[in-house]
């Protein structure tokens, strides 16, 4: 492949650039009251409506200038390039595969291949995955270990992983609804980067979502793993409603509980309310354990947060990295796929 540099049309758009110094902008204009209309692009989207206005008019360009580009663009094989890419051609030819980001926004949903396989229908999958997950989420569907809705969605990653979103989230800020979601973004290895965001979150009523690729990223995975950490090291563990502690038991005081002193200090059991004889455990279908009283009282609830069960309710992943994902506690239905192409 040749250098961009090397080729004669480029050294024809060095030439024309020296001469483009003279150039006064307010002059252009002057000169051609028209030149926005000349100079600017408008693309509709014909699946969407959506458009996109690209203006050049308020760049130092020319007729000439155009010529240049657009005879460098021909002479590198741009358009070659464009067309084996829409074909999943592996133009990426460091890593020997295709670059097939365009079959993310192809609402169009023509068929785009790669390697001979329609890539479509596993695009669609994912993205419909996607769209299911943030609905229940922002419809407060979506519930923590506690029964909460999530009030704060915390993104771990670094380069792309971090700047992409960031990017989307605050051009989509005026549309945001007011009260709704707070996000916060991670991508620093620096611990106070992740220790300013736990100052303005609450464990059970946040979700963090890991972003990584190979979900090897010694940043991220530094991060993510320190903010499984605060999770659950903070996580409230203890839930009463409405168990009256200053009044009796609503049960029957026999042994092992003599009335005097009604809880001797030598008991193995650190409070008569864990005693075994006292304490059924079950789950129900959020993947809560519950201990609670015997007897149909309905009192005492104690959520174990530090099972790591809950990290599934709290973390969820953006990678191709199934084995890693579920290693580290995210359930493999909550991790969202991307490909290598």
């Amino acid at each position: 492949m040749v250098l961009a540099n090397k080729l004669s049309a480029w050294k024809a758009l060095q030439a024309h650039h020296k001469q483009a110094d003279k150039i006064i902008m307010k002059d252009l204009f002057a000169q051609n009251p028209a030149r926005f209309e000349q100079f600017s692009r408008h693309f509709r989207g014909p699946t969407t409506g959506s458009s996109i206005l690209v203006d050049f008019s308020k760049n130092i360009v020319t007729d000439e200038t155009f010529k240049h580009l657009i005879d460098l663009a021909r002479e590198a094989g741009l358009e070659e390039m464009r067309r084996k890419m829409f074909s999943g051609e592996p133009i990426n030819f460091t890593e020997n595969r295709s670059v097939l980001h365009v079959a993310l926004r192809n609402v169009s949903n023509t068929p785009i291949y790669s390697e001979g396989k329609d890539v479509m229908p596993e695009v669609n999958a994912v993205l419909e995955h996607i769209k299911t997950f943030t609905n229940s989420v922002r419809s407060g569907e979506w519930k923590g270990y506690t029964g909460e809705s999530i009030k704060d969605v915390v993104n771990i990653g670094i380069g792309g992983s971090d700047l992409g979103p960031v990017m989307v989230t605050e051009a989509l800020k005026p549309y945001a609804t007011e009260g709704g979601l707070k996000v916060h973004f991670v991508s620093n290895i620096d611990g106070t980067h992740i220790a300013e965001v736990f100052k303005k979150v609450k464990p059970e009523t946040t979700l963090f979502i890991v972003a990584s690729k190979t979900f090897t990223t010694q940043e991220t995975i530094t991060n993510a793993t320190t903010a499984k950490n605060w999770f659950l090291q903070h996580a409230k563990e203890i839930k009463c409603s409405e168990w009256p502690f200053p009044m009796a038991p609503p049960f029957p005081m026999a042994p092992p509980f003599p009335m005097a002193p009604p809880f001797p200090m030598a008991s193995p059991f650190p409070s008569p309310w864990h005693h075994p004889s006292l304490i059924s455990t079950n789950s129900d279908q959020t993947g809560l354990v519950k201990r609670s009283a015997v007897d149909g009282y309905k009192g005492l609830e104690v959520v174990t947060a530090f099972s790591h069960a809950h990290v599934a309710k709290h973390f969820v992943a953006l990678s191709t990295n199934t084995q890693e994902v579920t290693k580290f506690g995210i359930d493999p239905a909550n991790m969202f796929q991307f490909w290598d192409w």
